[in-house]
């Protein structure tokens, strides 16, 4: 089992819904909710924020990787970033990454950002705390670590 299928599983487990009735509202078969949530479906960024979605996230679901940042907001728009260009040699550790991605996305909902720029945010954020081997030495000055990385 998969990470994000346990996650699904236990939404699903928490809204009281069965794997058919998550498949109807999410437009997908029964065999195919069941794949995802024993980890022998791979789901793609967009379908698993809309299932989410289906299971109770109410505002906001966002996916953070290497490959990118992946948002979906409370009106079905999706959003996307390219994965940050960073220098070589500059990933010193990984503890952290997500959190100081977590923290980025709610300093842009606390300012009233737009996704795109959130997303931006929370990727520089992510790769501030790549910097150093523990999880809190790589956040210097937010104009320090903001202008490290190629901003897509």
């Amino acid at each position: 089992m998969t990470r994000l299928g346990e996650t699904i599983k236990a939404a699903r487990l928490k809204a009281k819904m069965t794997p058919k009735a998550l498949a109807r509202k999410c437009g997908v078969s029964e065999s195919f909710v069941n794949e995802v949530e024993q980890g022998r479906r791979i789901l793609s960024d967009d379908q698993a924020q809309r299932m989410l979605k289906v299971l109770g996230v109410s505002t906001w679901a966002v996916i953070h990787c290497p490959e990118g940042g992946f948002g979906l907001d409370e009106n079905g728009r999706y959003v996307e970033i390219p994965g940050l260009k960073l220098p070589e040699g500059y990933i010193k550790g990984s503890v952290g990454a997500g959190d100081a991605f977590c923290a980025g996305c709610l300093y842009a909902v606390y300012q009233g950002r737009d996704p795109r720029w959130m997303l931006r945010y929370a990727a520089a954020a992510a790769a501030a705390s790549l910097a150093a081997a523990d999880s809190i030495s790589g956040m210097k000055p937010r104009a320090a670590w903001v202008e490290t990385c190629t901003m897509p």
